[in-house]
């Protein structure tokens, strides 16, 4: 345990290693078993190297995506809820994706897990919203982080793709405000787009772009 001097507020630290299943919650319960825990945010995920066919993508990816995007929403949202609807107060915000919106070929399983969430997140706001606990839904698109570094189109902060600590300060402003948000401006004016084309527009769209941006990741490989 550490001291936050700067806020005067004590700091507890847990590492965990979401891909090992069910055996790191434990842990995280013990630790965090009486404290006063205002917001969680599920943001743990991960992406595939590159956008590719599901026959190519590895077992350890598979179970990765299974593991680190789906459960540990699950998880540590029950985890700290009950503190939460006794203090009457509280936050959950879960970070799905746009990749939501419809199947995203050459990205499915990243897709279908942030549908999980997206689901969950939403039908989870309706159950706790009469305890005084807000949980909110974000679907943000591309942001520059090292999990979109593998194409120069979407790892390189725009007006489109904001870089991470952009993103962060927008985002948290709508935390009381939307219940359901991409986080960022330009954001939503991609989603009010996508959102209202049709199914076999969108998969068909999303699929060139990701065929794009797996030429584009395969390229730098072996340029570098």
């Amino acid at each position: 345990m550490r001291t936050g001097h700067e806020f005067g507020s004590e700091v507890v630290t847990v590492a965990a290693d979401f891909s090992q299943g069910r055996q790191v919650y434990g842990p995280i319960e013990e630790k965090t078993r009486g404290l006063d825990i205002g917001i969680l945010v599920n943001n743990v995920g991960v992406m595939l190297p590159y956008p590719m066919r599901h026959a190519d993508v590895s077992e350890e990816d598979v179970w990765r995506h299974v593991l680190v995007n789906v459960a540990p929403a699950a998880a540590l949202s029950r985890l700290v809820l009950p503190g939460m609807v006794a203090r009457g107060r509280g936050a959950v915000v879960n970070i799905s994706s746009s990749s939501a919106i419809g199947p995203m070929p050459h990205m499915n399983i990243y897709s279908a897990s942030k549908k999980f969430l997206e689901y969950f997140s939403r039908a989870l706001a309706a159950e706790y919203r009469p305890y005084g606990v807000t949980v909110q839904t974000v679907m943000p698109f591309y942001i520059a982080t090292n999990m979109t570094s593998y194409s120069d189109k979407i790892g390189r902060a725009n007006l489109f793709v904001p870089d991470a600590p952009t993103f962060a300060d927008s985002c948290v402003r709508t935390l009381g405000r939307l219940e359901s948000t991409t986080g960022y401006w330009t954001h939503e004016l991609q989603y009010f787009v996508c959102s209202n084309v049709p199914s076999w527009l969108w998969m068909s769209l999303g699929e060139e772009l990701q065929k794009e941006l797996r030429r584009d990741a395969i390229g730098k490989q072996k340029s570098s």
